[in-house]
């Protein structure tokens, strides 16, 4: 699992840029391959910032996404 920690994020604006989020999340998968011992896959807090951001980001192996009342 890999995702962004929204309440240590210094930057939240980062948050906001899908091309951040993006690179962010590649590079956790490149991070995850490189152990040999999982898949990558995507956490995603926003679907609406995030999941786009997710689904174009390179060595993605699935997606999870957290729905709840705020973000139907």
């Amino acid at each position: 699992m890999w995702e962004p920690d929204l309440k240590r994020t210094r930057d939240t604006t980062a948050l906001a840029d899908d091309a951040a989020v993006r690179d962010f999340l590649a590079a956790g998968s490149e991070l995850a391959r490189q152990t040999g011992c999982v898949e990558s896959v995507a956490y995603c807090h926003s679907p609406r910032r995030h999941l786009g951001a997710a689904a174009t980001a390179d060595g993605i192996g699935g997606l999870a996404v957290q729905y709840n009342l705020a973000e139907p």
